[in-house]
């Protein structure tokens, strides 16, 4: 049985490059077309069977996303289902760190979130230790994300 990555309500956002010189603060996160890879690094809760985990730990998806002109400042929808409402009590884009903080529901369950990590404007890499509440109860999954610009939006 595989189990689509997506099932657990995450849609996320990534890892990346070095930080920008101290001296010149990153740019924001740009608008375009980006490349996301997630993985789920672990599963923490008694109620998921270990044949589960061992399914799900370590599984790779990677989805495109385009992020518009009007929507680089609410560079964190790129972490979370299109679908899912959400509510953020931090976002921070400054001098290259990343630092989210909120809660999301969507059809699935609802989730917290809290992701840390770096960006460069056009690339980033972050880790998220979330809480997803559904059908098993209450989870704890950390995630390791990466991602890049890749151009601009299609037409």
């Amino acid at each position: 049985m595989r189990l689509p990555l997506l099932s657990l309500p995450l849609l996320l956002a990534a890892p990346l490059a070095a930080a920008a010189p101290a001296a010149a603060p990153a740019p924001a996160p740009a608008p375009g077309l980006w490349s996301v890879e997630a993985r789920v690094v672990s599963i923490d809760s008694e109620r998921v069977p270990p044949l589960v985990r061992r399914m799900v730990e370590g599984r790779v998806e990677t989805y495109e996303r385009c992020l518009g002109a009007d929507e680089a400042a609410a560079f964190e929808r790129l972490l979370v289902e299109r679908d899912a409402t959400c509510t953020f009590t931090e976002r921070d884009f400054a001098n290259g760190a990343m630092r989210v903080r909120g809660r999301c529901t969507s059809a699935r369950g609802s989730m917290t979130l809290d992701l840390a990590g770096r960006h460069s404007g056009d690339r980033f890499s972050a880790t998220n230790r979330m809480r997803l509440a559904g059908a098993l109860g209450t989870v704890a999954v950390t995630t390791r994300h990466v991602g890049s610009r890749r151009g601009p939006c299609p037409g």
